[in-house]
């Protein structure tokens, strides 16, 4: 899914832009990986699995990325 980062937010939070495009709201500056890390935790939290999860594969310095969710098979 490609995702917009907003650093420095207000408030948190995940929105859809559009089919597998989605703009996510974090806290933290973009410094030393800190919004990395809790965009990681956001989008766990949203899609209910654990952060190791998720994967961040293109864009680790932009604020598009281009993440990849592994959401295991349900029983």
């Amino acid at each position: 899914m490609r995702i917009r980062v907003q650093t420095r937010s207000r408030e948190k939070g995940i929105e859809k832009t559009g089919p597998g495009e989605f703009k996510v709201k974090v806290k933290a500056p973009p410094v030393k990986g800190k919004a990395n890390k809790e965009l990681t935790e956001a989008i766990a939290s949203h899609w209910g699995v654990p952060p190791s999860h998720v994967r961040i594969q293109k864009g680790f310095k932009s604020k598009n990325k281009l993440v990849w969710v592994d959401v295991p098979p349900q029983k």
